[in-house]
């Protein structure tokens, strides 16, 4: 999340200390079509481009679970073991960030969030898988789901 709106990333450039930035975190989303046991490509993509947190969806992975990759922690959610691999949303996050989690949730195979601490407060990431075109009854399912949670 880069609210500077200059395009020298540095840190300490002229406009982010007029605009009281301190510290940009980078956040970005992918929908990788299945990350089998391949969860080391996203990261290395995500350390080459400078990621922070990278929300990862239709990862097909099966239940809940938190995973260090490198110096990357990945928080999954999927459908259950018995259930045939489908959907599931996944975040990952370096390092300078793991440590600043002071809450994350599983919401269901689609939906995942993350609380971290930052300088100015706190930030919350969400990530969302939603149901394919052409699944009417699954998306409708998924909508009445949130209209719940409200």
């Amino acid at each position: 999340m880069d609210i500077g709106g200059s395009n020298d990333k540095r840190p300490g450039t002229k406009k982010e200390k007029r605009l009281g930035v301190n510290e940009i975190l980078h956040v970005a989303a992918w929908n990788v079509i299945s990350i089998g046991n391949k969860e080391s490509e996203p990261v290395e993509e995500i350390k080459i481009k400078g990621i922070h947190v990278a929300v990862i969806s239709e990862t097909k992975k099966k239940r809940k679970g938190t995973k260090m990759i490198g110096n990357y922690t990945m928080l999954y959610s999927g459908v259950s073991q018995k259930t045939q691999a489908q959907s599931g949303v996944a975040l990952i996050i370096d390092h300078k960030w793991t440590s600043r989690i002071t809450n994350y949730s599983f919401v269901n195979d689609r939906i995942i969030n993350v609380r971290l601490k930052s300088n100015r407060g706190h930030v919350t990431i969400i990530g969302v898988y939603t149901s394919e075109d052409g699944r009417e009854e699954e998306t409708r399912r998924f909508y009445k789901l949130q209209k719940k949670k409200r």
